[in-house]
């Protein structure tokens, strides 16, 4: 795992002022731009895995725009497995983040709310070939990294959402790269991270936890169907990988389903 490292010097962050807050007026548009451009300095490698980003007073100051705003870029930076929050500590760049064309998928779904079925169908046709794949050559460090993704996800509190979200994210996405096949993994991510996106994005939008959340022991059921699927993994029983996929499917569509039952 790195090394947390300082927080970055603020003048790494005053080149994004000028490159978004002209085109991008309202708060939504300008958290999703901005969460664009720190996953385009990731990308180019200007922030590393530990990194430490500047409190959100900071950030507000030298990109010039509201604190609420820089708080939603946090949080859909979280969702998208790019970042991590350390209560006492501050947000910082996850240590192994993941990057996916999942922009053009939100397009999607933003345009057309009502393919979010063929989204989860998809979504569930690339995990289980995942699944299948991983079993037969995922390596003693695919395991390990999988069973510390577990670990971490359980040991996350659900009513943290952007933790929680970003702890799960980076679990399915350990399935998918123990695949083998980078092209699968980018996809998964895609469509895996857009998906839960979706689901929270009221909480997004205004703070307001989803419906499903507050039913008694979701994070109990939750973690079964998680472990289950690390066991397969382990287990290399491609049977038992199937069904806990399909279970988890069955779960995350409930929840979906809450979410446009919300709209």
């Amino acid at each position: 795992m790195a090394r947390s490292k300082p927080s970055i010097d603020l003048a790494v962050w005053s080149g994004l002022r000028d490159s978004f807050a002209s085109t991008y007026r309202d708060e939504v548009h300008v958290s999703e731009a901005l969460a664009r451009e720190i996953q385009g300095l990731i990308l180019r490698q200007e922030l590393d895995a530990g990194d430490r980003l500047p409190s959100e007073r900071d950030l507000s100051e030298v990109l010039g725009v509201s604190r609420p705003t820089i708080s939603k870029t946090l949080k859909i930076l979280a969702l998208q497995g790019l970042v991590t929050a350390k209560r006492g500590s501050g947000t910082f760049i996850a240590d192994e983040p993941g990057m996916s064309n999942s922009p053009s998928v939100d397009l999607i779904l933003n345009l057309n709310a009502d393919s979010v079925p063929n989204l989860l169908e998809m979504r569930l046709m690339l995990e289980l070939r995942g699944m299948n794949d991983a079993i037969l050559r995922a390596d003693d460090a695919d395991l390990e990294r999988t069973r510390q993704y577990a670990e971490a996800l359980a040991a996350t509190n659900i009513d943290e959402i952007a933790n929680w979200m970003s702890a799960d994210i980076r679990f399915h996405h350990s399935i998918a790269a123990a695949s083998k096949n980078q092209y699968l993994e980018m996809f998964f991510l895609s469509t895996h991270s857009a998906i839960v996106r979706f689901e929270f994005r009221d909480w997004l939008a205004s703070g307001r936890a989803p419906s499903w959340q507050l039913e008694a022991d979701q994070q109990g059921v939750l973690m079964d169907v998680h472990w289950e699927m690390h066991s397969a993994l382990v287990e290399r029983d491609p049977h038992r990988g199937e069904r806990a996929i399909i279970a988890h499917h069955e779960l995350l569509t409930e929840h979906v389903s809450d979410t446009l039952l919300g709209d």
